[in-house]
């Protein structure tokens, strides 16, 4: 077995033992079949890395095997061990479960829980364990349970283990508190984002223009020389492919909705195919300008507008906007990342049933208010300098909150290694 850390530079009164020999490793099953009609509280990996705890839910909707818990476990996950899933259980008035993608182990007399937590969060673990992980997909790796529960740790006496802990508590509730404050600054900035993008999408640039009613009763006014319209009489709609076509390592682009992000086109997930493979007919080549309209799942009504780099792509099985001269494709597109399509008039269509759904039919039905093709083009120019201050702004609170991570986890591996001198 490897080491996560420099031996040499434990301290000459701490221990070096393996993690089996100061916990146990939790493997007690509990069959699907025996969960139904029964609440548990569930630590899933999901609910592990959006809300740091796990959550009541009922046995019915469970379908797999989970491993049963009784509350101050460790739980670290096999899978894709890059990402750092730690959790450390609590007890609680419902049966616990969790994932049997969790490896939960219970510390021994030797071993504080809290400081096993911090062990196996610190960023020399993660590294450790994702090197020792294997491929299972293309978006999967998984790491044996073995090299979780038989490392080897740094351990002192629970008097320095103790210490170690109250020293990390109270720099991390410092750190964290200051992460949290400028995620708020951000969340602020991007609710800032979004309102001057739907008040100039709507109300315009001057101040000072005549307004009218604008017929519509979620907005009062729109600027006098504006004119209400539908959005298919703005550009042709269509569908891209409605069969999905085999992949390869390389070859055309297939711009699927994973890649479709709130105004733009992503590398993550990105796939190729083989065109000539496509029957002609069917197949959606993409020009600069036109607009892809997610059309189901989870992140339905959301677009991004089809720049040079991905001219020619291949349209996977979304919806296409491509605009006419009535319209420049930069206005629409922001148009449709205005809240007043996207809250007031795409989110009441896709949540009518279970599966978020749009057609072409509902998108052309969508009421925007347009301005001017002159006027469309000033209140771009505003919007690229205004849009262009606020992300400068994001950008740099970003950098720092990355900064107060890079220290917060620097602080955990150098407190339980034994490099840092606590009072």
């Amino acid at each position: 077995m490897s080491y996560f850390f420099d031996k040499k530079r434990v301290p000459t009164d701490w221990r070096i033992v393996r993690a089996d020999a100061a916990s146990d490793y939790v493997r007690i099953s509990i069959r699907a079949k025996d969960l139904d009609g029964k609440v548990f509280f569930h630590y899933s990996i999901p609910s592990i890395q959006e809300i740091g705890d796990g959550f009541l839910q009922n046995g019915s909707e469970l379908d797999s095997d989970k491993t049963l818990l009784v509350g101050g476990e460790i739980l670290i996950s096999k899978l894709n061990p890059e990402k750092g899933t730690v959790m450390l259980t609590k007890k609680q008035d419902y049966p616990i479960i969790c994932s049997t993608e969790l490896v939960p182990i219970m510390t021994k007399d030797i071993l504080r829980s809290k400081f096993a937590f911090y062990i196996y969060s610190s960023d020399a673990v993660r590294e450790h364990l994702s090197s020792m992980a294997i491929s299972a997909t293309k978006s999967h790796k998984r790491v044996e349970p073995s090299e979780i529960y038989k490392m080897f740790l740094p351990l002192p006496d629970l008097k320095i283990q103790d210490k170690i802990v109250d020293f990390l508590d109270y720099e991390l509730q410092n750190i964290n508190g200051l992460i949290n404050e400028k995620q708020k600054q951000l969340e602020i900035l991007s609710e800032k984002h979004q309102s001057l993008i739907t008040h100039a999408v709507t109300k315009g640039i001057n101040p000072k223009a005549n307004l009218k009613n604008s017929g519509i009763d979620w907005l009062e006014e729109i600027p006098n020389n504006w004119t209400t319209i539908r959005l298919k009489y703005l550009g042709d709609i269509f569908y891209g492919l409605s069969q999905p076509p085999k992949y390869i390592p390389e070859g055309t682009a297939l711009i699927r909705a994973t890649n479709v992000y709130r105004g733009a086109i992503k590398h993550d997930g990105l796939v190729f195919i083989d065109e000539t493979e496509l029957e002609t007919e069917k197949k959606i080549k993409l020009n600069v300008g036109d607009i892809i309209v997610v059309r189901s799942g989870a992140y339905t009504g959301d677009s991004a507008i089809v720049t040079e780099e991905w001219e020619n792509a291949i349209a996977g099985f979304d919806m296409i906007i491509r605009p006419n001269n009535n319209v420049i494709p930069k206005f629409l597109a922001t148009i449709l990342l205005s809240s007043y399509v996207l809250d007031n008039q795409l989110l009441p269509l896709r949540i009518r049933a279970a599966q978020p759904h749009l057609n072409s039919e509902e998108i052309g039905s969508v009421k925007v208010f347009l301005p001017s093709l002159d006027e469309q083009q000033k209140i771009l120019k505003f919007l690229s300098i205004e849009i262009d201050k606020i992300g400068m702004l994001a950008d740099a609170t970003k950098t720092s909150i990355d900064l107060l991570k890079e220290r917060r986890s620097a602080l955990i591996t150098a407190a339980v290694t034994g490099q840092l001198q606590i009072p």
